[in-house]
């Protein structure tokens, strides 16, 4: 065979193979991973050429990466990497250079973030400063690395090395400008006032969430949305800590905008529901839904009867809650806002005698004051303010906050929290406070850890201490009561539990809760 028809039939072979991967890829896109791995790896069988070997060896990664198989995605990514790094032929032509330094910065910032996943750290921690290595003007490589310096500061961030964290969140801030990129700035930004909040430092954090504010203003896509809510969130945290009123202001911001960008995801859904069909075809299908719905509900009307001995157990428990709430409630936002009220009067009544003040004056002020502290904390005990203006996330930190002390120092990981339906936020803080006052109680620990994350539709709960343990086959009759107690409420939340303690070794509590979600109106 002659070098032109050679030439010319790899030509053809490579087109045929190329015309493949666009058929795998576009199976990709459509969400039918099955017969997109399969058609990838029988293409890899192939004599292909380094390019597409590339692209289909990605695509595998990306697939299990889909699928949440870390630990396949690492190994496939890797193998992309090693055609990358061996293979220089990949990059001949002034096209595929171009793309050089997006496709390595791409593989090791996805690299990094399944070794993160897989809580590999220095791995993580290699394959990120890799993807900053690259030195790149382009728009792609530059936004990777943004990720990369995000993700580093995370790392430092939960390593309490804030110096370190600060560096990256600051180098993401200072990429995102080159690339004039407002939103993303925002984010990062916001990503930096964090570490100031973590380091207690309010007034700094305060300052960042409020620039990182101002550069998205005035925008109102969707993405820029999403980034205020975190904002708003997160400030109005911070401002809590500061005592300032506001917060309460940008909590109400934040919760707006997440109102209204579910109600923009419904309507989206609506709208697509109305292209694809017609509406009146699908009235049965329609009609079977609600069918469902209610046999649901029967199910549900069967577990209650199920479970009945449980709510006998807990219906004093949970009315008792519902009491508490309301008298916390009132004695806050009524009672305290009197007693405040009869203080400005009196402050104002002040400068009617022009120095010469009553002494019952002062008197009188004093008992309001020492009142008010009163009210408050009876307030807080009977139930959290922090719980209900601002949910689990901040009131958890709160109860660390306050129970840490000399002798017990508690410490918090919240992953992925948010708002949930109110009465499922309160029986998890009281839970989550009968672990950590029996841990004051009893435990003798000199730390203590509370981790709470969401995943997939379930919020898991691990209470740990280093205290002195116990056997679980000789506890008292009154300390069984209380564990019996909170087991029975974890069982009617329909929630797992299980205690792993010796003597001497400390305790790991772990819980498992099915969310509750707000009530949301239904805008069918």
């Amino acid at each position: 065979m002659s070098n032109k028809v050679s030439f010319l039939w790899v030509q053809q072979s490579d087109s045929l193979h190329q015309k493949e991967f666009l058929r795998i890829e576009k199976l990709f896109d459509e969400g039918d991973y099955e017969n997109s791995i399969t058609g990838a790896l029988s293409l890899l069988k192939l004599d292909i050429n380094s390019e597409i070997r590339f692209n289909t060896i990605f695509l595998i990664a990306e697939i299990y990466w889909k699928n949440n198989n870390h630990t396949k995605a690492i190994n496939y990514y890797n193998k992309a990497l090693v055609v990358l790094v061996n293979d220089k032929t990949i990059f001949l032509d002034s096209e595929n250079l171009d793309f050089r330094d997006v496709r390595f910065s791409r593989t090791y910032l996805k690299l990094g973030n399944e070794y993160l996943r897989n809580n590999q750290i220095d791995s993580a921690k290699f394959y990120f400063n890799q993807t900053l290595k690259i030195n790149s003007l382009e728009e792609k490589p530059l936004s990777y690395q943004a990720s990369a310096s995000t993700n580093l500061s995370g790392i430092y961030m939960q390593d309490s090395l804030y110096d370190k964290a600060k560096e990256y969140a600051i180098y993401a801030v200072k990429i995102h400008q080159k690339r004039n990129n407002k939103i993303s700035e925002a984010a990062a930004k916001g990503s930096l006032a964090s570490i100031f909040l973590a380091q207690n430092n309010y007034k700094e954090a305060k300052k960042t969430y409020k620039e990182a504010l101002d550069l998205i203003k005035y925008d109102e896509s969707d993405r820029a949305l999403r980034v205020k809510e975190k904002l708003y969130y997160n400030l109005a945290y911070n401002l809590y800590k500061l005592k300032d009123r506001e917060a309460y202001t940008y909590q109400e911001l934040s919760y707006e905008i997440k109102d209204t960008l579910r109600d923009k995801e419904i309507r989206r859904i609506i709208e697509e529901f109305g292209f694809k069909y017609d509406f009146d075809a699908k009235k049965k299908d329609l009609q079977k839904l609600e069918e469902v719905k209610l046999l649901r509900e029967k199910d549900k009307v069967n577990t209650i009867v199920v479970i009945s001995v449980l709510r006998i157990l807990n219906a004093a428990i949970d009315g008792k809650e519902s009491e508490r709430k309301e008298i916390a409630e009132t004695l806050h936002d009524s009672v305290s806002a009197l007693l405040s009220s009869a203080n400005l009067h009196l402050q104002a009544s002040r400068k009617q005698f022009e120095g010469k003040v009553p002494i019952e004056i002062d008197k009188t002020q004093k008992i309001i004051n020492e009142a008010s502290t009163k009210i408050r904390d009876l307030s807080h005990s009977l139930m959290s303010s922090v719980l209900l203006k601002f949910g689990l996330n901040f009131a958890i930190k709160d109860i660390a906050e306050k129970y840490s002390n000399s002798q017990l120092s508690i410490d918090t990981q919240m992953q992925g929290l948010r708002r949930y339906d109110q009465n499922f936020e309160i029986k998890t803080y009281n839970i989550i406070q009968e672990f950590i006052n029996n841990i004051l109680k009893h435990s003798k620990a000199n730390n203590a850890f509370i981790k709470l994350k969401e995943i997939e539709g379930t919020l898991v709960l691990e209470i740990s201490d280093d205290g002195i343990g116990f056997n679980k086959n000789t506890i008292t009759a009154k300390e069984g009561v209380g564990i019996n107690q909170i087991d029975a409420r974890i069982q009617m939340m329909k929630g797992t539990f299980t205690i792993v303690t010796s003597k001497g070794n400390g305790t790991i509590i772990n819980v498992s809760l099915p969310i509750q979600e707000k009530e949301t109106v239904n805008l069918l």
